[in-house]
């Protein structure tokens, strides 16, 4: 078997090596140097094992890369069931807790447990991982279970509570591809960016609350590490040997910790203030810094102008050790609720601030993450702009008292205005309501009447089926012509229909079956696109009243077998015009129009704003035109 084909190893209180590989199943290799190998025909359910773990009764956990789970146990292989997520997922990561239950990561299906009573149990991204595919598992000495998955971070599940720990933690923004704890407890990470060691303690007290940060330290090329991508995907990778050591392999080589030999720094790092710039030019500098003599506890107040557009703080902390390890925090007092962490600059910048009093605050923490508990502090205060002065106060309330008083007699305007509007508003529907009764009075009340009339007359004639016939056919005219009236008045009262393209299109429908249940050949000349323009229900009404009486008169009087609809958009103004090639209508000069219906149609023009004019062609005919100024 060659090297090359191992993928993860593990040992037994036995002193047995045991082996997962890639393609050739699982192999022991005995303290006598026995090598045994077991594969398909041993009852393994696939040859690529990815994950190993004990079960601490003398067995073994395999995870396979199909995402079957096998136990082993004295020679014989058990197919676990199936995990609730999909099939082909690796199983990248195993672990067996106090109560024998097995814990199992995947990637892509995140978290499973089977417990021993033979349920199963999965935490994926919707019940608060921040990724499904995980990378390591381990459970410390309280049971609890550390989770690190392909996103930074680091999650924690204890007493049955999911927890994720990321930058605003203290935790460094890496991938943690490994987790191993040490003798004392501490927990110790393997990522693609170094190695980080966690206090086991600090982490404690952040699950229950009782730290907001913790102190994570990274060790990278600086401590020794000459590839800083520790590597992941099969698990145990890393593990702890009995001499207490540590061993984390990287994308080149492999890196030993010993956790007993690594140097801890008690120095707390002074934190100085530097400079203090306004739009960039300096309002305070800090002296030559001398050990032997502190900052004030109070520092002397500053004042700043309300034009200033930007403050700038530039700070530093003295470190002898890792000086670039050093990390920062700040927070300025009525702007930053919490402490902000300073991300690789050492200054903190302010765009104009509102005027008030304020206070920077700003602490580090050498390179094992020991904080300073004396922040450097220095206080200043931005004046408010003229507006906000007393002086302007007092000329504002004397103004203040001029505005209420007008704005008193302003809001009573308004309030009588508001009172005529609604009026209108009332007046306006009354109007409108009246003409929608009286248009049903007319359009559908009479039509009903004469279907009633005519009912009588069939259920007289029912002894003659001739003129039964005759008065059945009536019948169906007159329910057409209530059918058509009705039609009329909802496209007039519905607000939908409020545009000169809406009115356009229903003219022409109706234009198009008027004229040709008379027989008469109708043209349309409509352009195809019309501007946007809003017609209330009432002009629409009312050119829809004088348009069919225009009809009616081509069809009654005008002896005509042709006509022509046309529109005409002009800058402040539209018209449409009803032409045919009649016999044409010039009544004599002076004379007063014959019948209510020219008189009706410029009325009603002359109600909305608009006016109705007849002309008669050299070439015969008539041509009414409805013109209406453009709302």
């Amino acid at each position: 078997m060659s090297i090359e084909h191992l993928n993860t190893l593990l040992t037994d209180p036995a002193s047995n090596l045991w082996m997962a590989t890639w393609g050739y199943g699982l192999a022991r290799l005995s303290p006598q140097g026995t090598l045994s190998v077991f594969s398909l025909a041993a009852g393994l359910p696939d040859t690529v094992l990815t994950a190993l773990t004990l079960d601490g009764a003398g067995g073994l956990y395999i995870g396979t890369q199909e995402g079957a789970i096998s136990h082993y146990h004295a020679g014989v292989f058990t197919c676990l069931p199936a995990p609730n997520y999909a099939p082909s997922r690796p199983v990248t990561a195993l672990a067996v807790g106090r109560d024998g239950a097995l814990w199992h990561g995947s990637d892509g299906g995140g978290l499973g447990c089977h417990q021993t009573n033979g349920t199963h149990l999965s935490w994926t991204e919707k019940e608060g991982l921040p990724s499904s595919r995980i990378r390591a598992l381990h459970l410390d000495g309280r049971g609890r279970l550390w989770i690190g998955t392909d996103k930074p971070g680091l999650g924690c599940l204890s007493h049955g509570v999911l927890r994720y720990f990321a930058a605003e933690q203290g935790l460094p923004e890496l991938n943690i591809n490994q987790i191993l704890e040490d003798r004392e407890g501490n927990l110790w990470l393997g990522s693609n960016g170094g190695i980080c060691r966690i206090p086991q303690t600090e982490l404690a007290k952040l699950i229950e609350g009782r730290l907001g940060a913790v102190n994570a330290v990274v060790f990278d090329r600086d401590d020794g590490m000459a590839n800083l991508e520790c590597v992941a995907g099969y698990c145990p990778s890393a593990c702890r040997t009995g001499d207490g050591r540590l061993w984390f392999p990287a994308a080149k080589g492999l890196v030993m910790v010993d956790p007993a030999a690594t140097h801890f720094n008690p120095v707390i790092p002074p934190v100085i203030i530097e400079r203090l710039l306004v739009d960039g030019q300096p309002l305070f500098e800090a002296p030559v810094y001398e050990p032997a003599k502190p900052a004030p506890a109070t520092p002397v107040p500053r004042e700043i102008r309300a034009s200033k557009q930007s403050v700038e703080f530039q700070f530093t902390a003295l470190s002898l050790t890792t000086a670039e390890k050093v990390r920062f925090r700040y927070q300025l007092t009525g702007i930053d609720r919490q402490w902000i962490e300073a991300t690789g600059l050492r200054k903190a910048r302010y765009p104009k601030l509102p005027a008030g009093d304020y206070q920077f605050q700003v602490t580090a923490c050498n390179n094992d993450g020991i904080w300073n508990p004396q922040p450097a502090m220095i206080a200043f205060t931005v004046l408010p702009p003229w507006w906000q002065t007393w002086w302007f106060m007092g000329l504002a309330a004397g103004g203040g008292v001029a505005a209420v008083t007008g704005g008193a007699r302003y809001w009573m305007f308004r309030r009588l205005r508001r009172k005529l509007r609604l009026l209108e508003q009332q007046h306006f529907l009354e109007k409108e309501r009246s003409r929608i009764a009286r248009d049903m009075h007319d359009a559908i009340g009479a039509r009903l009447t004469q279907i009633n009339f005519l009912c009588a007359l069939v259920k007289r004639d029912l002894q003659q089926p001739e003129a039964a016939s005759q008065d059945v056919d009536r019948m169906s005219t007159a329910a057409r012509g209530a059918i058509k009236g009705l039609e009329e008045i909802v496209w007039t009262v519905n607000p939908k229909n409020d545009s000169l393209d809406d009115l356009a299109t229903y003219l022409s429908r109706y234009a198009l079956e008027y004229f040709q249940d008379a027989g008469i050949e109708c043209f349309l000349d409509i352009p195809t696109e019309l501007p946007p323009m809003n017609l209330p229900a009432e002009a629409r009404h009312s050119l829809f009243l004088a348009f069919k009486e225009a009809l009616n008169n081509v069809v009654k009087h005008a002896a005509a077998n042709s006509t022509r609809i046309g529109i005409v958009i002009e800058p402040r103004r539209f018209a449409i015009s009803v032409m045919d090639n009649g016999r044409g209508f010039s009544p004599p000069a002076g004379a007063p129009p014959k019948g209510n219906g020219l008189l009706n149609m410029k009325e009603r023009l002359q109600a909305i704003g608009g006016h109705c004019r007849i002309e008669h062609p050299p070439a015969g005919g008539t041509r009414v035109i409805l013109e209406m100024p453009r709302l």
